[in-house]
């Protein structure tokens, strides 16, 4: 239930920040941080699902995208090294390896 809940809620989070990312106004970043801080409850529910099953890849990568939006970059990558490292065989390992490259590059430009 707390997966659900918590990939439900990332997703609407999504979608408000799927339209900001395709307007031309200056401040996407920030817009886009004051999006994800305001849905606090991602990070609770998605966490206790991890807790009581950490073998839930979808919950690792929605949390680190999670972290990503509220610009938390040291635990979106710590929560992407942890989804490769559990993960290695995934269909979609090529994928969270470019975005923890994405992620890294997003911290050594604050």
């Amino acid at each position: 239930a707390n997966l659900m809940i918590g990939s439900n809620n990332y997703d609407l989070m999504e979608q408000k920040i799927r339209l900001i990312s395709t307007d031309n106004h200056k401040e996407k970043n920030k817009r886009i941080k004051k999006v994800a801080d305001e849905a606090k409850d991602i990070e609770p529910y998605l966490t206790k699902a991890l807790s009581e099953n950490p073998n839930l890849e979808l919950a690792y990568m929605k949390l680190g995208n999670y972290y990503y939006c509220c610009q938390k970059y040291p635990k979106a990558i710590q929560t992407y090294q942890i989804l490769i490292n559990k993960f290695p065989n995934s269909p979609d390992i090529e994928t969270y390896k470019n975005f923890l490259i994405e992620i890294k590059k997003a911290l050594s430009k604050q």
